[in-house]
């Protein structure tokens, strides 16, 4: 019988690991899901339905009814004639059973508000990306998704680059400008073309590590200069682009936005 090769064997054996570590990995998102996706929970309510709640809320209503968010349900089971039955639409996918917060006649500790756990209850991406090493401090509850996104409104919640960089600009108005030189994916591509706003594991909640990011625009770093006898590309690798482009959003000095 015919032996294997030793470098066959060694891929035969990595491709199994692979693939078992996915189903792993699979089974595990699963379970995640099952945990994390439960019906929110206000001991003692019940669910009074969408109707009842836009009786005083008419200015959320409003903007919630062309929203994705409004279509939202937990389903409950099926009644008897087949027809499926909803634990809560809309309004109380998200914000739990109202009746209390009813009874209370309005009482906020009686309903689910702003809670960052409701909406990861369905944005699992997000919600591993808010326990990267660098993140908006969310889960800390110095701050909420709500801050940066609206989820009554009908439209995105961030859909042009202009109304993006100004969210952002409300909390880093540095670096607004207006700048005499601007760096373009700033102005063209907004915020989120360097930044993830979620989180990630590069500093500043980069979407990767410098220079790599620099380099996805700047790719043509063969006809850099040589800066002391060592390649702009190799000194990049060893002390960072921002070492001697500091002004990265933007400058007032220089055009190769060496300083803001």
């Amino acid at each position: 019988m015919l032996k294997p090769s030793q470098p066959l064997t060694r891929w035969l054996g990595i491709g199994a690991c692979l693939i078992g570590a996915a189903v792993l990995a699979s089974c595990t998102l699963f379970q995640h899901q099952d945990a994390v996706m439960a019906p929110v929970n206000i001991p003692g309510a019940e669910y009074v339905g969408t109707d009842t709640c836009i009786v005083c809320h008419t200015k959320q209503s409003g903007e919630f009814r062309g929203s994705i968010h409004s279509a939202f349900y937990l389903p409950e089971g099926v009644n008897k004639q087949g027809e499926e039955v909803h634990k809560g639409e809309g309004c109380e996918s998200c914000h739990g059973p109202g009746s209390l917060h009813i009874a209370g006649r309005g009482d906020k500790t009686q309903i689910l508000k702003g809670d960052w756990r409701a909406c990861v209850a369905c944005h699992l991406e997000k919600a591993a990306k808010l326990r990267s090493r660098y993140h908006h401090p969310i889960a800390e509850g110095r701050m909420s998704c709500t801050a940066c996104h609206n989820p009554h409104d009908a439209k995105k919640p961030v859909f042009k680059v202009e109304e993006e960089n100004s969210k952002c600009f409300e909390c880093h108005p540095a670096k607004r400008g207006p700048w005499t030189y601007t760096h373009a994916p700033v102005t063209d591509d907004g915020c989120t073309a360097c930044h993830d706003p979620h989180g990630t594991n590069f500093n500043k909640m980069l979407v990767a590590n410098v220079p790599n990011l620099c380099l996805r625009c700047h790719y043509d770093i063969a006809v850099y200069p040589t800066i002391a006898g060592v390649g702009a590309h190799g000194a990049a690798n060893i002390r960072g682009c921002e070492n001697c482009h500091q002004g990265l959003h933007g400058s007032n000095f220089s055009k190769a936005l060496r300083h803001e």
